[in-house]
């Protein structure tokens, strides 16, 4: 069988939206040290968990606002501590800050 230039970049093309579509959702950005923050947001319309990676030699924070502005709440992120559960619909709004050192973190939901 064989397959014309075109049919190859379809398959390709096909196979990067299928690996878009698992991968889900992610934030990552780098804070610069103590103080510095990100600010991102996550629609929830079924419940959903954010999972945090972060490096083991800093102390990052996250505060977490709930659809009504309410505060939800405000955690250390550590590998103990890094996957927060999002039931009630609508826009959650997630502060991440330094508190001591810098470095790369990432959200995947």
């Amino acid at each position: 069988m064989c397959l014309s230039i075109v049919g190859i970049v379809f398959l390709l093309f096909m196979l990067l939206v299928i690996a878009a579509m698992c991968m889900g959702n992610t934030h990552t950005s780098r804070l610069s040290g103590p103080g510095d923050s990100y600010t991102f947001t996550v629609d929830v319309s079924e419940p959903v968990q954010v999972t945090f990676e972060v490096p083991e030699d800093v102390q990052f924070n996250v505060n977490i606002t709930g659809p009504q502005g309410d505060f939800v709440g405000e955690w250390t992120i550590n590998p103990f501590n890094n996957v927060f559960t999002l039931k009630r619909n609508g826009t959650y709004t997630f502060l991440v800050y330094s508190v001591s050192g810098s470095g790369w973190w990432k959200a995947k939901w």
